[in-house]
């Protein structure tokens, strides 16, 4: 089961219809780590082995950073954000929770379509 760690800037209709989905998903700012440095919150959500959903490309610089120093991590799913309407970015997300299996997903970064595909 894939559970998500959604970064302080996932906007609100995504969560909640994450949620309805039945997705798993603790919010940066449920947890205490909103305004938090983007490093500290990977590390976070690798604590509590949930994959991270974004829209800030600084994970990505993270991540691949982690990967050279041999730093494991969940995964991280990165989104358009507000290019992307919140009820096709709810069914890519969903799509991939529904579909994926959470080890499978380790170390990885997962680009989500920029349209509704």
């Amino acid at each position: 089961m894939i559970r998500l760690y959604l970064d302080e800037n996932v906007r609100g209709p995504v969560t909640r219809g994450l949620r309805t989905h039945d997705v798993d998903c603790l919010t940066a700012m449920e947890d205490g780590y909103d305004c938090t440095h983007d490093e500290l919150v990977l590390a976070r959500a690798t604590a509590l082995g949930r994959i991270v959903l974004t829209y800030d490309d600084d994970f990505l610089r993270i991540a691949h950073q982690w990967l050279a120093e041999s730093r494991p991590f969940p995964g991280i799913i990165k989104s358009n954000g507000k290019r992307v309407p919140p009820g096709i970015e709810i069914e890519q997300v969903w799509q991939i929770c529904r579909d994926e299996e959470a080890d499978a997903l380790a170390n990885l970064v997962l680009y989500l379509p920029q349209r509704g595909k």
